[in-house]
């Protein structure tokens, strides 16, 4: 899921416009306002909402949004996602110095990082 297309942003917005976007899409798909709604209507709307907090938290959130923006432009997966947020959360974000993304597997320089990673 594409966070900036799931806003209707460009990569550059700034935090003001991710709020404004945030707010105009959770108020439109928010599942109280569609609670009378057809149960079709109501699961989208439910989904779309759910969408588009998760974009709000990650492009919010400037560490989140670096390392989200790291993953899309060196075309890390998944799997790199997860290794790389448990990575910086674990040690700080200070302490990710140098990891290579290699596929689907982060290699760190760092002794605890490879203890993390079961290297």
């Amino acid at each position: 899921m594409d966070h900036y297309k799931v806003l209707g942003l460009y990569r550059t917005a700034s935090k003001e416009e991710i709020k404004a976007a945030f707010k105009k899409l959770a108020f439109q798909f928010h599942p109280d306002k569609h609670s009378q709604s057809p149960k079709a209507v109501r699961e989208n709307a439910t989904i779309r909402f759910k969408q588009v907090s998760e974009a709000y938290e990650v492009l919010m959130d400037d560490r989140k949004r670096a390392d989200y923006n790291f993953r899309r432009s060196s075309g890390a997966g998944p799997e790199t996602t997860t290794i790389l947020s448990t990575a910086t959360d674990t040690v700080g974000a200070g302490a990710v110095t140098s990891i290579i993304n290699l596929g689907l597997v982060a290699v760190a320089s760092r002794p605890s990082l490879n203890s993390l990673f079961g290297f």
